[in-house]
This record gives C-alpha cells, structure tokens and sequence, in this order.
C-alpha cells in the first residue's frame, strides 16, 4: 500500500513541477513561443 501512496506522489509531483513551469513561461510570454506554441494552437 505505501508504494501505492509512493507512485501516486511522484506523479503529482512530476505534473506540478510541470504546471508551474508552464505557467511561468505563459506569465512571461502570453503567446507561448517560448514553450514552441504557435497562435493557432491557443484558439
């Protein structure tokens, strides 16, 4: 069971560490070029 709580915690980990990176590139440059967006993929 606790490699169970173990597995699920690094997953949450992993796409926080995502999010936040994301959302800081997005916060500096809202049209994503940065992350290797283009416009259409936005609308």
């Amino acid at each position: 069971m606790k490699t169970g709580k173990y597995a699920i915690l690094v997953i949450l980990l992993f796409n926080a560490i995502g999010a936040l990176s994301a959302g800081y590139l997005f916060m500096t440059d809202p049209s994503g070029v940065k992350m290797g967006m283009s416009a259409e993929m936005l609308q």
